[in-house]
């Protein structure tokens, strides 16, 4: 079990696997941050989503 702290800093990474277990794999994810999408290519390429960076989110 996570405590307050742990449950802050859990990574995108984890956000996104936590979705897909809970919600299914989105078919595109959207990103704005060069950061956060090298964090989730692998997980993205494994479960077919397409991954795409743009500019400003709507």
């Amino acid at each position: 079990m996570l405590n307050m702290q742990e449950s802050l800093n859990l990574s995108p990474e984890y956000v996104l696997i936590g979705f897909i277990f809970r919600f299914g794999a989105p078919k595109e994810i959207r990103v704005s941050n060069i950061i956060v999408e090298a964090g989730i290519e692998q997980i993205c390429d494994v479960c077919g989503i397409k991954l795409r960076r743009i500019k400003r989110l709507k």
